[in-house]
Formats: C-alpha cells, sequence, structure tokens
C-alpha cells in the first residue's frame, strides 16, 4: 500500500523491510495499522523532513532515522514499549543524535520540531529536545514543571524564548506537541492548535555543528530529565503552517 501525501512523496520509500512488520502488520491488536479516524496514519508529508524517529517501532540500542538521512541515533536507557520509549527520570535516560547530522544546524534557516508523548510526573524542567548550548548556540525544545511548552534560541550570552502558557501540559495525557521557527518569530503548538502566549524575537542561533543532539536530557545527560513515553519525534526544515501540525497530530494520534 502507498502513502499518498500532498507533496507526492510517501514515508514509505524510507522504511527499511524489516520494519514493514512494525508498521503495518503489528501482532498487537491495539496497535494495528488502522484507519479508524479516516486518515493514514503514516500520510504526513515529507517535504523537508530531516529527521524522523518512530520511536514505537524502532527497537535496540540504537537505530537509524525513518527519512532521507537515514540517521544512526543510541540510545542509553529508554526502554522500548509498543507505543514508544520509556524515558526515566531518575536514570536519566536519553538518545543522541551525532554531531555528523548536519541537517539539524539550524541558524538563519526555518525549522519545526513535533513529539508525540505521554507525559510523566513534572517534578522539574524536561528536554524534548536539544541541539547547542543555552545561552551559547542552537536551540531547545523543553517543557517546564508548570506545564509551559518552551523553544529557546541561543547566541553568545544570549537566548531568546517563546512560550505557550502554564498547564498546557499535565502528567500522564497524550500530546502532541510542537514548534515552528520562521525569521524572528516562533509558534508554539499543542495537538494541532497555536498556544503561543509569549513570543520571543529570535535572532538567528549561533551554528552548533559541533555538538551532538540529545532527546529527552540537556547535552550534558544529566540535566532536565525527559519523563514519560515518546512515540514519535519529527524535525522539518521548514515552518509548518498549522494546517500540518494538526495534520501530524491526527495521524500520529492513532497509536494513543
Amino acid at each position: 500500500m502507498r502513502t499518498p501525501v500532498i507533496d507526492r512523496q510517501s514515508i514509505e520509500q524510507f522504511i527499511p523491510l524489516e520494519l514493514m512488520r512494525e508498521f503495518y502488520y503489528n501482532s498487537l491488536p491495539k496497535y494495528k495499522y488502522t484507519i479508524s479516524n479516516g486518515l493514514d496514519p503514516y500520510g504526513f508529508s515529507t517535504n523537508g523532513l530531516v529527521l524522523y524517529l518512530p520511536l514505537w517501532a524502532l527497537k535496540g540500542s540504537s537505530f537509524k532515522s525513518v527519512d532521507a538521512y537515514k540517521t544512526t541515533a543510541t540510545v542509553s536507557g529508554a526502554t522500548w514499549t509498543p507505543t514508544g520509549r520509556d524515558f526515566n527520570r531518575a536514570t536519566p535516560d536519553y538518545i543522541d543524535i551525532p554531531a555528523t547530522a548536519t541537517q539539524l544546524d539550524f541558524t538563519s534557516g526555518a525549522f519545526s520540531i513535533v513529539a508525540r508523548i505521554t507525559g510523566g510526573s513534572l517534578a522539574d524542567w524536561e528536554t524534548v529536545f536539544t541541539k547547542g548550548t543555552l545561552n551559547m548556540n542552537g536551540y531547545l525544545f523543553i517543557i517546564t514543571n508548570t506545564g509551559v511548552i518552551s523553544l529557546y534560541t541561543s547566541q553568545a550570552a544570549a537566548n531568546q524564548v517563546s512560550n505557550s502558557g502554564a498547564g498546557e501540559i499535565v502528567d500522564g495525557v497524550d500530546y502532541t506537541i510542537g514548534c515552528s521557527r520562521s525569521g524572528t518569530s516562533v509558534v508554539i503548538y499543542k495537538n494541532g492548535v497555536d498556544v503561543t502566549s509569549s513570543s520571543g524575537t529570535h535572532t538567528n542561533p549561533v551554528t552548533a555543528a559541533t555538538d551532538i543532539a540529545t532527546i529527552g536530557t540537556y547535552i550534558n545527560h544529566s540535566s532536565n530529565p525527559f519523563d514519560g513515553i515518546m512515540g514519535d519525534f519529527l524535525i522539518y526544515n521548514r515552518a509548518l503552517p498549522v494546517g500540518e501540525h494538526l495534520d501530524i497530530h491526527n495521524r500520529l494520534s492513532w497509536r494513543t
């Protein structure tokens, strides 16, 4: 079955044969391929997709991303479950993406991040993704202990931040969270809806080309660990409009 998408490309062209069973023939009835909401769950656009990690399907201590770049990611902890990787704050658990993944070195260019998560205990700030060093270079996508979704961009001795309001994330609930940066503007999304409460004027982040990228903790592998399950993680090299954020949410939420 081919997956039609709006740009006439298909994520199926990037799915390795050994993963096809996970995507389409999962033996657990609850997680079988379905179109219960009328949408092909893998029919999201691949236009500008630079990283796709379907963490509910990718097992083992290392794996390649399901996209044109086939980036190798390495896992520390983050136990596999049928709905995604379970990150434990106490360990803490994380997934590293090497510095050689230069398609993630955004400076002046637009980008978007989307993650399908189940929130855990908001005892502290929780890192969803970071590339670079806060107050120095790169960008940071994070949830605060008051349930605020935030994106930081950084340069030497400077940061800019855009936030959702408080209470957007609570414990034990499934969400699709995202952000899109275009020029100096950032929009924060929850379940495909714009929930931006305060907007910074985002100066171009300094390149973080020498740094790894990390899912689940800050780059030191100890600060602000994520606590909960992450099922899907995507990065685009363009600013997704609200309609695409909503479309991705509707497609990714089919398993939960």
